[in-house]
């Protein structure tokens, strides 16, 4: 197994050695096969360390929900949008609870009668 260190990109990476990392961005921190190449990086400013080199295999990073936002399609959000309609008070029952259009339509109607009645 391989080791790798973590760096921070410091500069955009272009040209024909740099085609492993050409897609990052400065900000941007990954993991390089520690030997010649991030030895190179490393002294010549393109990146700095962020941590000490670790065995390669790792689990992957966990993607976790903003308790905060809701889960809604891009129609959804558009026609809330449109509408004015706070999405925090919308009930979703698309899968997983997403919200989706017709949850924005039926809430922005109920708001609707709500109003001329009240």
């Amino acid at each position: 197994m391989g080791t790798t260190v973590r760096v921070l990109i410091r500069s955009v990476l272009n040209g024909p050695n740099h085609k492993a990392l050409g897609w990052c961005n400065p900000g941007d921190i990954v993991d390089v096969a520690s030997g010649v190449y991030a030895r190179g990086l490393i002294e010549k400013g393109f990146v700095t360390t962020q941590l000490e080199p670790k065995v390669a295999a790792q689990e992957p990073p966990q993607v976790t929900m903003v308790a905060d936002e809701p889960d809604v399609t891009s129609s959804a959000r558009k026609l809330a949008g449109e509408l004015g309609v706070d999405l925090a008070g919308v009930e979703g029952t698309g899968s997983g609870g997403r919200i989706i259009k017709s949850d924005v339509e039926d809430f922005a109607q109920r708001a609707e009668v709500d109003k001329s009645v009240g």
